[in-house]
């Protein structure tokens, strides 16, 4: 079969299975109108903040709205759907989201890291809008939802490179000894 010139004044574009899966993404996120959500949860936390009754309440007001992967390595989910949304974001680095959209997750903390689930305000059992724009993430969850996997319970593992940067992956929850009555 012959490679199919995609572009105009004949300059051929490389269309390899990843630039086709974002391109794809990016009208999934266009065709179902889903855009960056985060001035609404903004206006969520402040309205919490701002109606606290409490100390503690105020104090937790502003965790655990939208949680972000690559703050959460080495936590436990369950991953029940997912939608891909625009994004126009531009991170502290100047570096901007360079797919054009993250995808949103519908999902419920199952556990992990104590450390990690206090910083970030989670609680076991509670649904959260868990969001990544990771690459490997993104491909994996979408794999997952063509195979028909969700409702599925996956661990977020960051696994440290030799240059100390965590890289996250998805796998498989981890096999755990459950306590038992003696007869």
């Amino acid at each position: 079969m012959a490679k199919q010139d995609t572009a105009t004044e004949g300059t051929v574009i490389k269309r390899d299975l990843v630039t086709q899966f974002h391109a794809a993404m990016l009208q999934r996120a266009r065709d179902n109108g889903a855009v960056d959500r985060t001035d609404d949860i903004m206006a969520q936390q402040a309205e919490r903040i701002l109606t606290a009754g409490s100390v503690d309440d105020i104090l937790k007001a502003d965790l655990g709205g939208t949680v972000q992967c690559r703050d959460v390595p080495n936590t436990y989910w369950e991953i029940r759907g997912m939608e891909p949304v625009i994004s126009n974001r531009t991170f502290d680095d100047g570096e901007g989201n360079k797919h054009g959209y993250y995808l949103q997750m519908d999902a419920t903390c199952l556990g992990g890291d104590q450390e990690t689930l206090t910083r970030n305000g989670l609680e076991v059992g509670t649904v959260y809008p868990l969001q990544t724009g990771a690459e490997l993430l993104m491909l994996k969850l979408r794999a997952l939802e063509a195979a028909d996997a969700f409702p599925i319970r996956l661990a977020l593992l960051g696994i440290k490179t030799q240059t100390g940067k965590t890289v996250l992956k998805w796998g498989p929850m981890p096999t755990v000894a459950q306590s038992g009555n003696v007869a």
